[in-house]
């Protein structure tokens, strides 16, 4: 059994920009599996692909002492999500402090979870047959479908930018 926490995450919006989303993660730890999801009535996929990370990334944050120095892997279907981290763009985005780039309020959110967890980021082929991605794929389909679904504070409608 490894003593790595893994992360699957995926996030779903339909239609895509402005339509309900819903973001889910699977994390797996020791043998034991916790499901964190969660969704908004009017979105984005890349949004919600960015939530899927960064609420289980909080959870962990808030953990009791001890946790440091643990191995954190994070697998997303996501491009968006893992391609900064994985071809090192993201050292450009920091230094700019992430000025213009789409979802700004999310990846600053991120970044200081990277930053403590220093995770790795892995991507998978979405709907090819991954079981954890394909469970995650369920559970924000799941929150997307959800009635009475708040508003994402962050999410700003082309017509209003």
């Amino acid at each position: 059994m490894s003593d790595k926490f893994t992360i699957y995450t995926d996030g779903s919006c339909y239609p895509n920009p402005g339509g309900p989303g819903g973001h889910a993660a699977v994390m797996e730890w020791k043998g034991a599996r916790r499901r964190v999801s969660g969704g908004f009535a009017a979105t984005t996929n890349n949004r919600m692909e960015l939530l899927a990370a960064i609420v289980p990334l909080e959870l962990l944050s808030m953990k009791p002492g001890g946790m440091e120095g643990l191995e954190v892997e994070v697998v997303s279907d996501s491009r968006y999500l893992v391609a900064p981290y994985t071809d090192g763009y993201i050292a450009d985005w920091r230094r700019f402090n992430f000025s213009g780039r789409p979802n700004r309020d999310l990846w600053l959110r991120l970044e200081p979870l990277v930053g403590r967890w220093n995770p790795v980021f892995t991507w998978v082929r979405g709907h090819d047959g991954h079981p954890m991605n394909e469970l995650c794929d369920k559970y924000a389909l799941e929150e997307r479908l959800k009635p009475d679904l708040p508003p994402d504070p962050g999410y700003i409608p082309k017509n209003r930018r």
